[in-house]
């Protein structure tokens, strides 16, 4: 068939007018329905090798099998499209290499799952969240299926066989492999059908010897339990579990040594393989809360695992719930994984947790607040004392060093934000009017300048010494130096960093939690003291990808020239450690959470090749085992986006 030729099925006639990306068992083309126009798809069973060869008889046999095998389980579905599975809306026979090849219409769908996970903007954890819940929906409807009294099961559930709808749905598709499920634990198989990617350890390890010339093997609708886990992993972290690599890579050596043991009568590794290690299962809960808290997420493998504050996190519960879950439908016993339905119930009391507290993290009053942060030396300190307390009695989610901070904190917004509002009829909103001293002080005679003079010398003999005590001498110098912290980020930066906060982790986590507020997301000087916080280890562990990532991010809201030199000396710093072999293990691995994170966007900064440096990490064993088959895919990928920089 050719593109604009025009074909006919039972109710309507197709013209073709694009080929799409087919497999080895069919064609698929981008079609218009003539009777109205409506643009569709036609699935047809491949026959053809190349352009001008067929191929052999039994393939095209087989090839057509599975055609018609998809087309009869999709008309055997009442309302397939309200479980999220593809609908069925023609069916016919073609013409092709002198057979009657069959074929079908269904809708066309513009994104696959696949692409829309590596758009440069990606779905929040509640999106993520609805479409698990819809493949689960899917594989719950497709298990309750009964032929000749069997269930049936899908048996290729993968990210390119989940399309989303206009609706942005998922649509379940590629049913060419689909199996009832034998009753017995000991399914014959002649041929194995799987994706290497979503493959479960029981469609390969045989549950006996295999002595009549048949695979006996355990799968079953478990099996397709163990595929979603690995797509809900992917989903989540964005790559497989490293132990599933490993199963893949080593699939040759782990099936022969298998068979070894099943021919000594011994158990075998079946219910030893696959699965997910504690690491991952923390790193997945970490990665969940990161992205209910909206911040950037660095992919990094287990070997880069640093502790994060997940104990400090609303969402710690919820999130470790969910990694639980993930770790359930990976289990690496087969008849321990929870069903579909069972799966349902779990998603959705997770979805209805993270909702709770999604509405508690909400402003308690509706109307949007002036008080957001116009720069970065002015975070709003959470639970911040009303212009009207007394500094000793502002209330803290943590105490701090020093209780002059939250009236610091007020006086530094007062200077930025010029606001008629009265903040006795909205606390939230900073007036430019001073604010009123605690009783009994002198400070009433005093201007605003003069007060936040004031507590600025105060805390900085505190925290910071004898040093920084000459800045009392001189009252035009001190607010000199405020007014540069007000308009210069570095400035920010080390006001916030030591006259403000200093090295008291307490008042840094107190800051930390302020500026991951929702209302600063796109404030670019906020995040880049959030880039500022992990680059330095400030409130949480060092973390020099998410530093980078913080700030890109800011770049992205505001083309400033100083963040733009701070994360290009960032990616300098990086690759200067790593082409030194004297670097220490601990730096070099802060050096790769950088590279790592860089390698996964498609940009290529001028000061790094990141993908070559992980190409050299995993070839070279360079903290991590040494991995040809990464190596390799990182030398790939260097050269897919050289190619389209070209």
């Amino acid at each position: 068939m050719n593109i604009n030729d025009t074909v006919t099925l039972k109710k309507d006639r197709y013209t073709l007018i694009e080929k799409q990306v087919g497999g080895a068992q069919a064609e698929v083309f981008k079609v218009r329905r003539e009777s109205d126009k409506h643009i569709l798809a036609l699935k047809i069973a491949r026959i053809w090798k190349d352009t001008d060869m067929l191929w052999p008889i039994s393939r095209v046999k087989s090839n057509c099998s599975r055609i018609q095998q998809e087309i009869e389980f999709l008309q055997s579905l009442e309302q397939a499209e309200e479980h999220y599975i593809v609908a069925c809306l023609d069916t016919g026979t073609l013409q092709e290499g002198g057979r009657d090849v069959p074929a079908f219409v269904m809708p066309f769908y513009q994104y696959s799952l696949s692409k829309r996970l590596f758009e440069q903007q990606q779905p929040n954890l509640s999106q993520y969240l609805v479409w698990i819940k819809q493949m689960i929906i899917a594989l719950k409807y497709i298990h309750h299926q009964k032929k000749d009294s069997e269930a049936l099961m899908h048996r290729d559930m993968k990210l390119d066989n989940l399309m989303l709808s206009e609706d942005n749905e998922i649509r379940l598709l590629d049913f060419g492999i689909s199996k009832s499920v034998f009753k017995q634990a000991d399914s014959t198989h002649t041929q194995m059908n799987y994706s290497d990617d979503c493959v479960a350890p029981e469609q390969i390890l045989l549950v006996k010897p295999n002595t009549d010339g048949k695979k006996h093997v355990a799968i079953g609708t478990h099996t397709d339990i163990y595929a979603l886990g690995l797509l809900i992993y992917r989903i989540i972290a964005g790559y497989l579990p490293e132990s599933q690599e490993n199963f893949i890579v080593d699939l040759e050596r782990i099936s022969y040594q298998h068979k070894i043991a099943l021919d000594k009568g011994e158990a075998g590794l079946l219910g030893k393989v696959g699965g997910i290690t504690a690491e991952e299962t923390e790193f997945l809960a970490q990665t969940f809360i990161d992205l209910a808290e909206n911040r950037a997420v660095t992919f990094v493998y287990e070997d880069e695992l640093e502790e994060e504050s997940l104990s400090t996190s609303i969402y710690k519960p919820v999130a470790e719930q969910f990694s639980e879950f993930v770790a359930e439908l990976l289990d690496k016993r087969y008849q321990d994984r929870p069903n579909a339905k069972n799966s349902l119930h779990w998603i959705e009391n997770i979805q209805f947790k993270l909702s709770k507290l999604e509405n508690k993290s909400k402003p308690v009053t509706p109307e949007k607040s002036n008080a957001t942060i116009q720069s970065v030396s002015s975070p709003k300190i959470v639970n911040q004392a009303t212009p009207n307390a007394s500094i000793n009695s502002s209330p803290t989610a943590r105490k701090v060093k020093s209780n002059s901070i939250a009236q610091l904190q007020s006086d530094l917004e007062s200077s930025q934000t010029k606001s008629t509002t009265d903040t006795a009829a909205n606390p939230n909103l900073i007036s430019d009017t001073k604010p009123k001293p605690r009783e009994g002080s002198q400070a009433n005679a005093l201007p605003v300048k003069k007060i936040l003079l004031a507590a600025i010398v105060v805390l900085a003999l505190v925290i910071i010494g004898v040093q920084y005590s000459k800045r009392n001498a001189s009252q035009d110098n001190a607010n000199d130096q405020v007014q540069i912290a007000n308009n210069n980020l570095d400035a920010d930066m080390q006001v916030l960093e030591t006259e403000i906060l200093g090295d008291d982790p307490l008042q840094w986590e107190a800051a930390f939690m302020s500026l991951n507020a929702p209302e600063n997301s796109k404030n670019p000087q906020a995040l880049a003291l959030l880039a500022h916080a992990h680059e330095k280890g400030k409130a949480v562990s060092t973390h020099w990808g998410k530093a980078w990532l913080y700030y890109q991010k800011a770049l992205q809201y505001g083309d400033d020239k100083k963040i733009t030199r701070k994360k290009h000396n960032l990616e300098v710093k990086a690759n200067t450690i790593l082409a030194n072999t004297q670097s220490s293990k601990t730096q070099r691995n802060k050096a790769y959470q950088v590279i790592e994170t860089v390698a996964g966007r498609k940009i290529i900064p001028l000061s790094i090749n990141a993908r070559l440096w992980m190409e050299y990490r995993y070839r070279m064993g360079d903290g991590v085992k040494i991995n040809i088959v990464r190596a390799d895919e990182w030398k790939r990928k260097y050269n897919q986006i050289k190619d389209e920089a070209q």
